[in-house]
């Protein structure tokens, strides 16, 4: 599909109005780290989040026009990068117990909430700590 301005975005994302803050809603309901969205000057902008964490993700844009694949890529690959976030900054007090090391070699404290999420913690089934 072929996206000239809001009114297409609009209608590619199954939002329910063609205005700016419908698109950020649809976005945010529809990726796992719910990110933040908007339409612009420059055209559509969509970026990572992660709850919990002050890392900023990089500003994907999509000018418009454009495919729709592009629009598609630009909120996969932000999706990932707010995930990657958690992953690396969530993990629940069990996910490394002490003495264990996580994949950079960082050594855990009893306890230690914060670090990486293990994909294969018991207690948390690798979602991490519940915010």
């Amino acid at each position: 599909m072929n996206i000239q301005n809001i009114a297409d975005l609009a209608s590619h994302l199954c939002a329910a109005h063609d205005t700016e803050a419908s698109i950020a809603k649809r976005i945010f309901k529809d990726t796992s780290c719910g990110c933040p969205a908007g339409v612009d000057a420059q055209g559509f902008w969509v970026a990572g989040y992660c709850e919990g964490s002050d890392r900023e993700h990089e500003v994907h844009r999509v000018p418009f026009p454009c495919d729709s694949d592009a629009i598609d890529k630009a909120i996969e690959q932000a999706d990932k990068d707010g995930c990657a976030t958690w992953n690396d900054t969530h993990g629940c007090e069990d996910c490394y117990p002490e003495g264990s090391c996580d994949e950079y070699g960082n050594e855990f404290a009893p306890g230690e909430v914060g670090g990486p999420v293990d994909p294969k913690c018991p207690t948390c089934n690798g979602d991490g700590i519940i915010m």
